[in-house]
């Protein structure tokens, strides 16, 4: 155990040190900006062709490191979070990390997040009206109710949660699920209905779902170079963003993993 353990950090620590090295390199050597890094690629900006050849051939004879130039942006934000951007090339958005792509969001988020990053990326129009018409159109509870709905698959069987008060469990006691089944419900307030879920669109919780939407897209809208402190308060919400960086044209380095596809 001992041993593993060490090899583990070594391992760790080697594949941080060569890391460190191309950011040096990359930048006092080949004058390209480091936008972003973690532990197995480089997003760099003021690149060309020539320059990364030239890169990839140094660590290939120098290090021993071969490097695969995995993707050429024309344009990315970049959050703050680990793995948290967006990237457009040729046409093609690729997000990673962001709220709207989790797979537990109402469909309904998932359609106002995919217009907003049409807007900014494709159309390269304001987004903000469609914004504004999407929490317009949730005050007024004008929404296809299937849309709201919340979907989740059951981890475990609900009596075998550790907490028998979490919604999962609750929901599947309530509907007869079981591990592996698909549990479908609505946000409610518990101080109204007594439970902070339900089973009924009557009793959806709009000012809930106002600060669930805005979880999803805020961080892209600050991002985007937008007041998300005046839009929160035109929508009234309390939640704060995380504070984000921005670039717009990078290109991105990632280093193989061995005998494998780059990470």
């Amino acid at each position: 155990m001992i041993i593993t353990t060490r090899v583990a950090e070594l391992v760790t620590a080697t594949g941080r040190y060569e890391l460190s090295l191309m950011q040096d390199v990359a930048r006092s050597e080949y004058g390209l900006e480091i936008i972003y890094g973690d532990t197995d690629s480089l997003f760099l900006n003021n690149t060309s062709k020539e320059l990364l050849a030239d890169f990839q051939n140094r660590f290939s004879k120098e290090r021993k490191i071969e490097l695969e130039i995995k993707n050429n942006y024309q344009k990315l934000l970049v959050g703050e979070g680990k793995k948290h951007y967006i990237g457009y090339e040729n046409g093609k958005l690729d997000p990673v990390g962001f709220e709207g792509g989790k797979s537990d969001r109402p469909e309904y988020f998932h359609l106002v997040y995919s217009q907003l990053l049409d807007d900014i990326f494709k159309h390269e129009i304001d987004p903000i009206p469609n914004v504004r018409k999407a929490f317009a159109d949730l005050e007024a509870n004008n929404i296809d109710k299937n849309l709201l709905k919340i979907s989740k698959v059951l981890s475990q069987n609900p009596e075998e949660y550790n907490s028998q008060s979490c919604q999962a469990a609750e929901i599947g006691k309530a509907l007869g699920r079981k591990q592996g089944d698909l549990i479908e419900y609505y946000s409610s307030n518990k101080k109204i209905t007594g439970k902070s879920w339900t089973l009924n669109p009557a009793d959806i919780d709009i000012a809930h779902y106002k600060a669930l939407l805005w979880n999803t897209i805020s961080e892209i809208l600050e991002i985007a170079g937008h007041s998300v402190d005046e839009l929160a308060e035109e929508f009234d919400i309390k939640s704060k963003p995380k504070r984000i960086i921005k670039s717009n044209s990078i290109g991105s380095l990632k280093r193989n993993n061995a005998g494998g596809e780059s990470a």
